[in-house]
């Protein structure tokens, strides 16, 4: 193979990523020691290289440690590497997370590995070019390593992105429960946490209230629906007696101009029609959260006067 021919080959193999293995690679023995002295190609570990042409990335280190431990058995992304993967949680963690079989004395430098005696093929799909745990699967195998009001928090990203429902959840909790197996009993907290009176959760932030400020405060009634000028508005926590509305806005910065223009004319409604409404951020709900619940007693309190 002449240079250019060589350069191509590499591109193809390490697509995932800039990672490919020594068979996804058609080059020979001879061919791939050159390549690694010359500097195209990076010998990350015995049989795994990565193309120094693709920035590094975490998700590059997840593929390394994945075909590492992927030799001669099943491996892929758990944990916090593959919530990251689907989008359950905004980063991956420092130390990529990922599963083997385990009957498998795997190690792999710079990764950890969980050892799964309930691992099968059918527990692992791709996405992103990444062999992951399934949605279901990874939810509740964070509960491991993460606390159940954070696992709740993944079971309503889960909703939003409509990877599954919670009723899902159960139903795999109950399939997979065993003397034993970890995980189980914090999935099982997080699926109590998540809902809201009968109905589970729409957002994170509606969450984190329900469980800061409004564990402060007498019941209210959620994502209560108000008609107001021939539209149906839902008002995220109200007081329908007082006719108040308590919204928690997250931040986003992707919103278009007309979702904020929507966003003013509903408020305009529901004041018009006579609803006072208190609004609470991110981070007054998490980090302020008796001084909130203080705000929202005070204002029952002046309009029940």
């Amino acid at each position: 193979m002449t240079t250019a021919v060589v350069l191509r080959e590499i591109r193809r193999a390490c697509r995932a990523h800039g990672v490919a293995t020594e068979y996804d690679l058609r080059l020979s023995r001879r061919q791939l020691d050159r390549v690694c002295q010359s500097g195209a190609l990076v010998r990350r570990a015995p049989g795994v290289y990565v193309d120094p042409a693709v920035p590094a990335s975490p998700e590059q280190d997840l593929a390394v440690a994945i075909a590492v431990a992927g030799t001669g058995g099943l491996a892929a992304a758990w944990g916090r590497s593959a919530a990251a993967v689907w989008g359950l949680i905004d980063d991956h963690p420092a130390t990529p997370e990922i599963v083997v079989q385990k009957r498998r004395r795997v190690r792999v430098a710079g990764a950890v590995v969980h050892r799964s005696s309930a691992l099968v093929g059918g527990d692992i799909t791709s996405r992103n070019r990444l062999r992951v745990t399934k949605p279901i699967r990874t939810a509740v195998d964070l509960g491991v390593v993460l606390s159940p009001m954070d696992v709740a928090d993944v079971l309503v990203r889960a909703r939003q992105l409509r990877l599954f429902e919670p009723d899902a959840v159960a139903a795999a909790i109950a399939t997979m429960s065993r003397p034993g197996r970890n995980g189980i009993r914090t999935a099982r907290a997080a699926l109590d946490l998540v809902m809201i009176g009968d109905r589970p959760a729409d957002s994170v932030l509606e969450l984190r209230f329900h469980h800061g400020p409004g564990r402060l405060l007498p019941p209210y009634a959620y994502q209560h629906p108000v008609r107001v000028a021939g539209r149906t508005y839902y008002i995220d926590f109200a007081y329908p007696d007082l006719r108040l509305a308590i919204e928690v806005d997250g931040y986003d910065k992707r919103r278009s101009r007309r979702s904020l223009d929507d966003d003013a004319r509903r408020a305009n409604h529901l004041t018009l029609a006579g609803w006072t409404i208190l609004r609470f951020t991110w981070a007054r709900v998490v980090h302020d959260a008796a001084a909130v619940a203080a705000e929202v007693g005070a204002m029952r309190i002046s309009l029940a006067a």
